[in-house]
C-alpha cells in the first residue's frame, strides 16, 4: 500500500449533515477521469470500496455499479446487510448478485453478527471472479487467528441456514 493516492467518490449530504448515497455520476468514467486529473500523483484506480448499504439504509444497484465502475476490483462493504442474498426483493442489491463481470473481481464482506443470528465477531468474505489466491490467503492469514473459534464458525452456518429457502423469505417478510 505504498504510494497509494485515493480518488474519492463523493456521497451526498442532507440538510442535517448526514451522509447519503453516492450519486450515479460519481461511478462513471468521465467523473473518475476528472478526479484523477484534479488529484496530484493520482493514477487510474485499480480498486474501489463501496459501503453498501449507506448509513441511512439505502442499498445500491450493485449490478449497475459492477458494469459501470471501470476498475478491475470492487469491494462491497456490506457489513449491515448480510441477508440480501436470501430474498428476491434484494435482487441486484448484493455484491454477489448476478453473473461474473469479465475482467473484474468482486469482493463482498458481511458482518453476520450485526444483523443475523451469529455470534459476535462472525463475518464472511465472498469473492466472485479471477483473483490471486496465494496473495489473498497470505493477507487473510496475516489478519486472522491460528485458533479459530468453531462455535463462531458454526453460528455463521446456522445463521445462513435460518435464511435459506422459504422459511428465510418468511422471516425477512416479517421483519
Amino acid at each position: 500500500m505504498n504510494d497509494v493516492v485515493p480518488v474519492w467518490l463523493k456521497p451526498t449530504r442532507n440538510a442535517l449533515g448526514i451522509l447519503g448515497g453516492i450519486p450515479r455520476r460519481e461511478f462513471t468514467r468521465d467523473s473518475i477521469e476528472e478526479k484523477v486529473a484534479a488529484t496530484t500523483q493520482a493514477q487510474w484506480p485499480v480498486h474501489a470500496v463501496i459501503t453498501n448499504s449507506t448509513y441511512d439504509g439505502l442499498l445500491y444497484n450493485t449490478d449497475w455499479i459492477k458494469q459501470t465502475l471501470d476498475v478491475p476490483s470492487i469491494h462491497f462493504d456490506s457489513a449491515w446487510v448480510p441477508y440480501t442474498h436470501f430474498h428476491p426483493i434484494y435482487q441486484g442489491k448484493s455484491g454477489m448478485s448476478g453473473e461474473r463481470v469479465a475482467g473484474k473481481v468482486i469482493f463482498e464482506t458481511q458482518s453476520t453478527h450485526k444483523m443475523l443470528a451469529a455470534l459476535s465477531q462472525a463475518s464472511l468474505i465472498h469473492i466472485k471472479g479471477e483473483y490471486d489466491e496465494e496473495a489473498f490467503n497470505e493477507a487473510f492469514m496475516m489478519h486472522t487467528t491460528t485458533s479459530p473459534s468453531y462455535p463462531i464458525v458454526a453460528s455463521v452456518e446456522t445463521a445462513a441456514a435460518m435464511l435459506r429457502g422459504n422459511p428465510g423469505k418468511r422471516l425477512i417478510n416479517r421483519s
